[in-house]
């Protein structure tokens, strides 16, 4: 089983900013499990931090379910540091491998990740459900702060209620924030270009240029709150508005024709290695 937990070691800085956290699984009965979803925010004063959305997938990569999880109050930690627990339920539909995920914005200044406060924090739990099997967890909370140049001995106490062996390292989270940044950080650019195309093509269909800026944005937005729902997967919603040999199959069958994936996954690839080369 994979167990990944962010601790980021950071200085407090002038608004509630994200220090780091975790997720772990624990098994309830049979498929239904507990996700504990733990996040860690310097204690500055400002706005409470946003409800929480827990992405499910499959072995697959299929989204099998997406549960909004709500604010708690937040308990002092140390120094420093408020953590916030949000606890959510799920009854998976078969055994199997998942992952389990969050993302929010954005980070506490951390000096190896470039431009820290301007990223995200991105959070998954792998967990192999059969039924019995919880994820392992740890006894101790993570060390926000300590005496820089001396030595310093902590241990976060890693622990399995299965009983399982347990293995973990230290990772710099700087090796996925050049992928977050192809996906996340200039993933909204990507849906502007299309919502410009989009707008283009209505006005060449015979549309008013205002008329096409108000049905495309409205068609996005749309689309955007089906996903959002419980167990939305784009790939069952595409399909469920696609009927055979129609109009958006024949919409659709353009962008198979000119490889739309692989234009996507080379300019996410682009974003990624451009931000390879200013980190």
């Amino acid at each position: 089983m994979d167990f990944l937990l962010f601790i980021i070691i950071s200085i407090p800085a002038h608004s509630e900013k994200l220090i780091g956290g975790e997720i772990t699984c624990r098994n309830i009965n049979g498929l239904m499990y507990e996700t504990k979803l733990t996040i860690y925010r310097n204690l500055a004063p400002s706005l409470l931090p946003a409800n929480y959305t827990i992405t499910y997938r499959d072995s697959l990569d299929t989204v099998v379910a997406t549960h909004i999880v709500t604010t708690p109050p937040g308990l002092l930690k140390w120094n420093g540091c408020k953590s916030y627990t949000y606890i959510d339920t799920i009854v998976f539909p078969n055994t199997g491998t998942y992952k389990v995920s969050t993302w929010d914005c954005c980070r506490d200044t951390v000096n190896n990740i470039t431009n820290s406060t301007s990223y995200g924090m991105y959070i998954d739990c792998r967990i192999m459900v059969d039924g019995l099997n919880s994820s392992p967890y740890f006894l101790r909370d993570p060390i926000i702060l300590a005496q820089k140049n001396l030595e310093f001995l902590y241990s976060i106490m890693p622990y399995d209620v299965d009983g399982d062996s347990l293995s973990w390292e230290l990772s710099n989270p700087e090796d996925l924030q050049n992928a977050l940044t192809g996906t996340s950080g200039s993933g909204p650019a990507y849906f502007f270009r299309f919502v410009e195309a989009m707008i283009a093509g209505a006005q060449e269909l015979g549309l008013s240029e205002s008329d096409a800026k108000i049905l495309v944005i409205q068609t996005i937005a749309g689309a955007s709150e089906m996903l959002k729902q419980d167990g939305a997967s784009p790939t069952k919603l595409r399909e469920n508005v696609t009927s055979p040999n129609g109009t958006t199959f024949a919409a659709l069958q353009v962008f198979e024709s000119n490889d739309l994936e692989t234009i996507i996954k080379k300019a996410m690839r682009a974003a990624r290695d451009r931000s390879q080369e200013l980190s």
